[in-house]
């Protein structure tokens, strides 16, 4: 018996990663899952629990997942709690920042199942002069403008 460990990568998470290399197209019959673009919480007094944003690395360029803004203000209960939705797909890496604040992580958008419930793989992210540096779980580095980038 070895004592190497060998891991199963799921086939969903296999063509996943090789749809964010490149090395294969997205399938452009693939269903769009709906994920949350960005989440707004004050309390009460207006302390911030939560406000962050996400955006998608497509077609060549960043956007944000949800077209749709989060409400201005922090007064009325309306304004404090909010989260908006937009599309992603299988493959897709995503990344998330604060508001006002550079990148905080990445991830690639992998389905489960039938079912169809959304998952994320943690991808590792390297600011450097360039841009932003994103290493796939196959190791493969996927080079893009820092969105975020000052």
């Amino acid at each position: 018996m070895s004592d190497e460990q060998t891991t199963e990568v799921p086939e969903n998470v296999a063509r996943a990663v090789a749809i964010a290399a490149g090395e294969i197209p997205a399938d452009p019959d693939a269903k769009a899952l709906r994920a949350r673009g960005g989440v707004k919480d004050y309390n009460a007094k207006g302390n911030r629990r939560a406000h962050w944003y996400r955006m998608v690395w497509r077609s060549g360029a960043w956007e944000y997942v949800s077209q749709e803004r989060l409400p201005s203000g922090n007064y009325l209960a309306h304004e404090r709690q909010a989260t908006v939705r937009g599309d992603v797909y299988p493959g897709e890496i995503l990344v998330t920042h604060d508001h006002g604040a550079g990148l905080d992580k990445g991830a690639l958008l992998v389905t489960l199942g039938s079912d169809g419930k959304i998952a994320f793989v943690d991808l590792d992210t390297a600011n450097t002069r360039a841009g932003l540096e994103i290493t796939l779980p196959n190791g493969a580095i996927v080079k893009t403008p820092n969105p975020r980038g000052r």
